[in-house]
């Protein structure tokens, strides 16, 4: 997705702070009509667990067990449609309705015939207590939330680990070197 260029840019010199959870289970009515689904709740002991499962002896599980030190909770809901429509506008709107409230600030918007994402911020001052990336597309509904104390920057090394979909920005295409697909 082309949107996480943006979010790795616009969060490099943020810090997450406190917890702020948003009501995904409103979305597990979705779970029966999906042929694949990503269903993760992870918070305090269990995922202090899941974290003990990264090899500190690796580099990038290494960054991934010390950003995770400092988050209270990941909630995850990806589902996967064989069909367009298997999930309503009612559905994302939702979600947007609560992240739409005054305490929170979008961050990236992202609207189009196959895509449709959002990344939205809770704020206190320059504290943000809460975050939630909303992405939809035909066949596919990812909603994450992210609560606790993390450096945002960071917030791509997740990516692939807890059920958190893999962000690919620009370097790493840059890496697979020119006309090579992710």
């Amino acid at each position: 997705m082309k949107w996480t260029q943006v979010v790795l840019s616009a969060f490099a010199t943020v810090t997450i702070t406190a917890a702020q959870s948003i009501p995904l289970e409103q979305l597990n009515r979705l779970a029966p009509k999906a042929k694949e689904k990503v269903e993760v709740n992870l918070e305090g002991a269990l995922l202090d667990l899941a974290s003990r499962f990264l090899d500190d002896n690796k580099e990038d599980e290494a960054n991934v067990r010390q950003l995770v030190s400092g988050i209270k909770g990941i909630y995850v809901r990806s589902y996967e449609f064989n069909k367009p429509g298997e999930y309503s506008a009612d559905d994302v709107n939702r979600i947007r309705s609560i992240v739409s409230a005054p305490a929170w600030q979008r961050l990236v918007n992202v609207e189009g015939e196959r895509e449709n994402a959002g990344v939205y911020l809770k704020t206190n001052g320059k504290l943000i207590e809460g975050l939630v990336v909303v992405a939809a597309e035909p066949k596919q509904l990812t909603v994450v939330n992210i609560v606790g104390s993390i450096d945002p920057a960071r917030l791509r090394d997740l990516g692939g680990k807890f059920g958190i979909p893999q962000m690919n920005f620009s370097n790493d295409r840059a890496k697979k070197g020119p006309g090579k697909k992710d």
